[in-house]
């Protein structure tokens, strides 16, 4: 009985000294930019891996991103995170993404279709950036 009377004062946490913890790992959640420039770029590498670099592919059972709207590619990366529609692949990928996320690599690949993706990828860089001043 001694024992665990000795453990649980020492594992029990002070709540006046938890508070500044709590506060720090909100307002650390509150701050922090859903998407930097790397992790931006991490996120357009992982769809090009598959879609291909301009948003078109070699592979007949991947579709080409270039050829659609920005706002299907929305909705179609919004329905795989909330599993309205099922893809063994796009479903894992699809949430990992933000709901900026996915409006920035929808916009990217867009402008593929308007020869604008390297404006696209240098505002969605730079307002990344933006965010961190």
């Amino acid at each position: 009985m001694y024992l665990s009377r000795y453990i649980k004062q020492r594992l029990s946490i002070d709540k006046v000294n938890i508070v500044p913890i709590i506060i720090i790992v909100l307002f650390g959640f509150v701050f922090t930019p859903t998407a930097d420039a790397q992790d931006y770029q991490r996120l357009e590498n992982m769809c090009k891996a598959c879609h291909g670099k301009t948003g078109v592919n070699g592979y007949t059972v991947i579709p080409d991103l270039k050829w659609q709207n920005n706002a299907y590619l929305v909705q179609q990366l919004t329905q795989f995170k909330n599993g309205q529609r099922k893809d063994m692949t796009m479903t894992k990928v699809a949430q990992l993404l933000s709901k900026d996320d996915i409006q920035q690599l929808a916009e990217y690949f867009y402008s593929f279709k308007h020869g604008t993706a390297s404006q696209a990828l240098s505002t969605n860089n730079n307002n990344s950036e933006k965010q961190h001043e």
